[in-house]
């Protein structure tokens, strides 16, 4: 009876423990990117189904919360488009009929600025929103290569202010899975920051290489020294746009970094951000590659 016994323990024990690592595997998995995921509901009808069911019901929740903040960011952001655009639209049409006092071109020309800020900032909302929704959206295989090679020449014709840009492009097309037009605008986003947040006649590298089933795409850029660990650490969240302000005319929106995290968030990758060797920043976006 003894040694039934202890046969009995061991395998009751082994069992919970199976379980319970079940559930730790995939509470790992589980994050704001990915909350359709759920918690195994095996074994007797004991406290550690009870629990897993309650924490199911929780995850439910949550990426209700989740959905119903994405859809009202991106609701919000459409209502606003149109009174915003009509006031720009409003404004143009006076001045072109030379409709507006001398005294107050001034003005109109700073209302026109913040109006042209304002639709910017609504087109970043809209298109994070966006990223934040995209489980349905079709995937397909993306030459991510060819993708990164036409951001680097888009944003080499645009750049000002003497920056120059250096591409490493890799001898081979690297391929991934993902949203083409989603994936390219977290691309555009990672370069053009690195040009726009730049020191006049600086410069950006971008390199781009295979690691380990994944691509690192690495984008460095030179700098003033500004940015301390502390400030780096809090680039990607909401609105924060470093030593620069939001009175600055070049402070830009602070949401670029925002949307590169939770694009590659959406397509298993990762952001990471340091300091560069020239006092700027250097930033790494890994996504997993398909298989070749």
């Amino acid at each position: 009876f003894t040694i039934l016994g202890l046969c009995v323990a061991v395998v009751t024990v082994r069992r919970a423990t199976r379980q319970v690592g079940a559930i730790a595997a995939t509470a790992e998995r589980i994050s704001d990117s990915d909350l359709s995921r759920r918690l195994p509901v095996t074994g007797p009808d004991d406290e550690l189904r009870q629990l897993t069911t309650v924490m199911n019901g929780m995850l439910d929740r949550l990426e209700e919360a989740f959905t119903r903040q994405a859809s009202f960011v991106a609701s919000a952001a459409h209502e606003l488009r149109t009174p915003i655009a009509t006031v720009r639209t409003i404004i143009q049409i006076a001045e072109r009929q030379g409709r507006i006092p001398d005294d107050l071109a001034d003005d109109m020309r700073a209302v026109l600025d913040a109006n042209h800020r304002l639709e910017r900032l609504i087109a970043a909302l809209l298109e994070i929103a966006r990223s934040q929704n995209d489980q349905g959206l079709p995937q397909s295989q993306v030459d991510f290569t060819a993708l990164v090679d036409d951001a680097v020449n888009q944003a080499r014709d645009e750049a000002a202010g003497g920056v120059s840009l250096d591409w490493e492009r890799p001898a081979s097309p690297i391929i991934v899975l993902g949203i083409p037009e989603v994936l390219r605008s977290a691309v555009d986003n990672l370069i053009n920051n690195a040009v726009r947040h730049n020191r006049p006649d600086g410069w950006v590298h971008v390199k781009l290489e295979p690691a380990h089933e994944k691509v690192r795409l690495r984008v460095t850029n030179s700098g003033d020294g500004s940015l301390t660990p502390e400030l780096i650490a809090g680039l990607t969240a909401p609105f924060n746009r470093g030593t620069r302000t939001r009175l600055g005319g070049d402070a830009g929106l602070g949401l670029g970094l925002t949307l590169v995290e939770t694009v590659l968030s959406r397509h298993g990758g990762t952001l990471d951000l340091a300091g560069g060797d020239d006092g700027g920043l250097e930033v790494v976006a890994t996504i997993p590659v398909t298989a070749q």
